[in-house]
């Protein structure tokens, strides 16, 4: 008996069977639609994933911060020592506290700073594109004679954060020029109230004093001239001795004192730069131009940024802020408060990351938001394909059943086909042809399922997701994905368990007498 003919003996034994054929194929179809519809959406969700992530500038952006430092054990040795008499639980508690109280201490102490050196070879690191760096101190901005307490950041101020919130002006530009962009709330405390005034402040001064103690080079030059005040300074007092203080070295310079006079003068009216004055004590002072105003973030645009913006933070320049943030004593070296590591699109993420934190440095992406998620994608689509294969299983389940009832009922054929030559190998390989038709069938039936059903539920899907993001736009433009390797597994899974479900009926038609056979029915 040929090939050929066992599968048309094959197709013919399940024809005869139509109904309870029928109910079979479509209890093997919906285990392979659930199968095809789990996979499809499991790929598709991490495709969706990978898109939505990678699309977006911030993914590529990595935050770097100063180390906090690592404390070696035998450097906490000596600090945690506790002296003879003290036992039990008590020693216990105490070398606890001491040894906390240490490590924050050495962790300060040997910290990785951000330096411009620093920063350097983190820019040389493979697939960096740019490094922008970012410093802030609160201090004292002045306008005429209001001032108001503040942020004053230097960073680059071309951030869609940023720019997108401008309400007058520009942002300030990378360069010399000393320029600040304002926010309007600031604004109204420093007395512009209207439009109009607002419109006018472009071009205005801004003085920016940082650190220090409240009116400290004010009150020492006072002090010098012989006159002291009851007392802080006014504003406009501060203002008038700021001024004045910032045109003394070229009065000096140009006086006709001699050189010898001219160091004591400085000496006597500038005291913050002789080697004993406690430092710290006296502030650094810079005026700048107001460039640019802006408004405050709305709700969802905070939510979309992925840059927090402090709303009342005043703007300069990286370039443009430098010399101020020189002068204050705790910045002396050029370090900066953090970093912006910006990655080339598409470039390894994952071992940027590594290699700042192998610097010493800590480190914030998305990075891990965007493997979180991956992975419990993955658990879910996991979870979703062990009940599509228990499905396929329960049909599986069902073949055997049919087969078995057909082996029943066509004792007599199978009497009669081994008695006219067919071999035990043929009966056996005939059965197995007719779970593996089963399977072919209800695998194609059911993979075109849940092709037809993904148009649908992809709607709900997506409509789904984009209800989360909350007014961002899903750059996906499908969920559910049929990739030619998913079809060819759903196909072939339905074929193989179904194959194997027909063993069992198939040995035992292949064990059927011919005699015995042929007396039945």
């Amino acid at each position: 008996m040929r090939f050929l003919d066992l599968i048309r003996f094959a197709i013919g034994g399940l024809w005869r069977q139509k109904i309870r054929t029928t109910l079979t194929v479509l209890g093997v179809a919906v285990g392979a639609c659930s199968l095809a519809f789990s996979l499809s959406l499991g790929v598709g969700l991490r495709r969706v994933i990978t898109n939505e992530f990678h699309s977006r500038p911030g993914f590529w952006q990595v935050q770097v911060n100063a180390g906090h430092g690592r404390v070696a054990a035998e450097l906490l040795a000596d600090a945690v020592k506790l002296p003879e008499g003290v036992t039990g639980t008590r020693a216990g508690r105490l070398r606890e506290m001491l040894e906390a109280r240490e490590r924050a201490k050495l962790a300060v102490d040997t910290a990785v700073p951000l330096t411009p050196q620093k920063l350097e070879e983190l820019t040389a690191l493979p697939d960096v594109e740019e490094v922008r760096t970012f410093r802030h101190y609160y201090g004292l901005m002045r306008l005429g004679d209001k001032s108001r307490q503040a942020t004053f950041v230097a960073t680059r101020c071309d951030r869609p954060e940023i720019v997108n919130l401008l309400v007058a002006g520009r942002v300030p530009q990378e360069g010399e020029a000393r320029e600040v962009l304002v926010p309007e709330w600031l604004l109204y405390d420093l007395n512009v109230r209207t439009d109009a005034e607002q419109a006018a402040v472009l071009g205005r001064t801004l003085t920016v004093e940082l650190g220090g103690t409240s009116d400290a080079r004010q009150q020492s030059l006072l002090a010098s001239l012989g006159r002291t005040l009851a007392g802080s300074l006014t504003t406009s007092q501060g203002l008038l001795l700021l001024k004045l203080l910032n045109e003394l070295p070229k009065l000096i310079d140009h006086s006709s004192l001699s050189e010898v006079e001219k160091a004591d003068l400085r000496k006597l009216l500038f005291p913050a730069d002789t080697p004993t004055d406690k430092p710290g004590r006296y502030p650094a002072v810079d005026t700048f131009t107001i460039v640019g105003v802006y408004r405050a973030a709305t709700a969802d645009e905070e939510k979309r940024g992925t840059w927090h913006l402090n709303q009342e933070s005043v703007f300069a320049s990286a370039s443009g802020g430098e010399g101020i943030f020189r002068r204050l004593h705790s910045l002396k070296d050029g370090r900066f408060d953090h970093a912006e590591v910006r990655v080339r699109a598409g470039g390894d993420l994952p071992g940027v990351v590594e290699g700042i934190e192998k610097e010493g440095f800590g480190t914030q992406s998305s990075l891990r938001w965007y493997n979180n998620a991956r992975r419990e994608v993955t658990a879910i689509a996991v979870g979703l394909n062990v009940f599509s294969w228990i499905s396929l299983i329960i049909a599986a389940i069902g073949i055997t059943n049919t087969l078995v009832t057909n082996v029943v009922e066509r004792t007599r054929e199978i009497g009669i086909l081994k008695a006219i030559g067919a071999s035990r190998r043929q009966i056996l390989v005939l059965f197995l042809l007719e779970g593996t038709v089963i399977g072919t069938i209800g695998g194609a039936l059911g993979l075109a399922l849940a092709r037809l059903g993904a148009g649908p539920a992809d709607g709900l899907v997506k409509s789904e997701i984009q209800r989360q993001m909350r007014g961002e736009t899903m750059l996906s433009s499908n969920v559910f994905e049929f990739p030619l390797w998913l079809s060819l597994a759903t196909f072939g899974s339905a074929a193989i368990i179904t194959t194997l479900a027909a063993i069992y009926p198939a040995r035992r038609a292949s064990r059927v007498e011919p005699i015995e056979a042929l007396k039945y029915g």
